[in-house]
């Protein structure tokens, strides 16, 4: 409501304010954050829906839920390649196939083909999580860094929350759960967006000495 007084910051800043670079990183990141959590989130929300469609029984869903977590392990590789190729390319990338991966869970045939695909969303998801945190270190000073995290993680949980919001297109028909998952692809403009202003971390920029 009031304008600070110059030098004064508001009770909320954090310690150190990130430059104007740094606050376009974590915006990205928070919105990244945002699809990241929707994508978390779905197969959890929609898999009753499925299996009721399917006629898959809940021993079923519970065999699913649990192979999934296998894509955690590629998850490893991912963020690994990021070391080499970059952290913005690995997630944008990494956020765009998880989106259309998503968007195409909802024409599974049958309960282990959803599985299967999200599967790979799960790893992808995963991955882009954990460079969301990288590059919020790595771009943060050292005083804003824990404001940051809050802050995606915060982002994070309203994505959750935006697959609730849309969860009652599932009760609108045995394949409602189709458009649940079909959402997904609304969300890439978000990461086309994320795209055009996230920069490469500084800290993969620098070249640093080897170490002996």
């Amino acid at each position: 409501a009031r304008r600070p007084a110059d030098g004064a910051k508001p009770w909320w800043s954090p310690p150190e304010t990130p430059d104007a670079r740094g606050a376009t990183a974590l915006g990205s990141l928070c919105t990244l954050a945002l699809v990241l959590g929707y994508l978390g989130t779905v197969l959890t929300q929609t898999i009753t829906f499925a299996a009721d469609e399917l006629d898959a029984s809940k021993a079923d869903q519970g065999a699913i839920l649990a192979a999934v977590r296998v894509g955690v392990l590629g998850a490893l590789v991912l963020t690994a390649l990021a070391d080499r190729r970059g952290r913005r390319t690995m997630l944008i990338g990494c956020a765009t196939a998880a989106c259309v991966l998503a968007g195409l869970s909802g024409l599974a045939p049958g309960l282990v083909a959803l599985g299967v695909v999200q599967t790979a969303v799960r790893g992808l998801v995963t991955a882009a999580g954990v460079l969301v945190v990288i590059v919020a270190a790595e771009e943060m000073p050292s005083g804003s860094r824990a404001f940051a995290i809050s802050l995606i993680s915060a982002t994070g949980a309203l994505g959750a929350g935006l697959c609730l919001l849309v969860l009652p297109l599932a009760d609108l028909d045995p394949r409602g759960w189709r458009l649940v998952f079909a959402a997904a692809l609304l969300l890439l403009p978000l990461v086309r967006l994320v795209a055009r202003h996230l920069p490469e971390s500084r800290r993969f920029d620098v070249e640093h000495a080897e170490v002996g």
